[in-house]
């Protein structure tokens, strides 16, 4: 393996790999160059063009808690070698932010805030743009309701099917409230024109050993959008991670807004992508569209 990592760092790269340490994210390489981490993708070379874009974006602008990809000598921000491809960063020890300090967190949404000010402007060939909510929730409150006819009309029963004759209801419900407010807030008359990095969260927020400075990776997602659906992922996974209450939320909303505006209909966008039961449908869509185990 070494001796194939040592043909991409020369080949792709120019750079002479003295030895390596491999991580969960990637390989840490030393080389005559210095310090490096080479990792593997499987996203498209459009999707990791557009990607190094948005961090070379930033980076010119001030914002200096994204690494960009090093250009091959080729000129292209990947290489590929035996059908597959490869990235290469300069390599900065970084350690797991705890998003249970709030001082941490504090800086962790300020950088969020700061990302999506800096990350407007940037101008892109072929344009990556979100999901449109209000279609992608009427499309799963839709295929819900399919599912609930379907079971009715159905003779085996299992778990699974159980949980959704009894709770389906309930989050169909949720479904159209959700779907009710964006319109109310006029979701489809505003400009989704920063960019959302679209998985703020877990390894992806790291925080820099030598500074404390937050480093953001992981944009493999990002797209143009709103910031508000960032900030309401980032809500929701909170949520998930720590004993986060109503007024913590809040306190994130708050934070973020310090930096970034938000207005009435942008907080009320916020608490309707928080309502729409993402996670729920998300099982459903793979229970019964991919056959999953329950």
């Amino acid at each position: 393996m070494e001796n194939v990592n040592s043909v991409i760092l020369a080949k792709g790269y120019g750079l002479k790999l003295i030895c390596c340490t491999r991580t969960r994210t990637g390989l840490v390489c030393r080389t005559d160059k210095g310090i490096k981490e080479l990792k593997k993708v499987y996203s498209d070379e459009r999707t990791v063009v557009f990607e190094n874009s948005v961090k070379r974006h930033l980076n010119e602008r001030g914002f200096h808690g994204v690494m960009p990809f090093l250009l091959t000598a080729e000129g292209t921000p990947f290489f590929n070698y035996e059908d597959a491809m490869y990235v290469l960063e300069d390599y900065v020890p970084v350690k797991s932010a705890d998003l249970t300090d709030k001082a941490i967190m504090k800086k962790v949404v300020t950088t969020l805030a700061d990302m999506h000010n800096l990350a407007e402007g940037l101008a892109f060939e072929e344009e990556r743009q979100g999901a449109d909510l209000i279609k992608l929730y009427e499309k799963r409150k839709t295929e819900l309701l399919r599912i609930i006819g379907r079971l009715k009309k159905g003779r085996t029963i299992n778990g699974c099917d159980r949980l959704i004759l009894q709770e389906g209801a309930h989050f169909v419900k949720r479904a159209e409230k959700a779907i009710e407010i964006l319109k109310e807030a006029e979701y489809e008359k505003w400009e989704r024109n920063t960019i959302c990095h679209n998985c703020f969260k877990g390894d992806n927020i790291r925080v820099e050993e030598a500074t404390d400075n937050i480093s953001v990776t992981g944009f493999s997602k990002c797209a143009f959008d709103m910031g508000t659906v960032d900030v309401a992922e980032f809500i929701r996974r909170i949520y998930k991670d720590t004993e986060c209450t109503a007024s913590d939320a809040m306190e994130i909303v708050n934070i973020y807004g310090s930096q970034r505006r938000i207005d009435e209909a942008e907080f009320k966008m916020i608490f309707a992508m928080l309502l729409y039961p993402a996670k729920f449908f998300k099982l459903c869509n793979t229970y019964y569209n991919k056959r999953s185990s329950f």
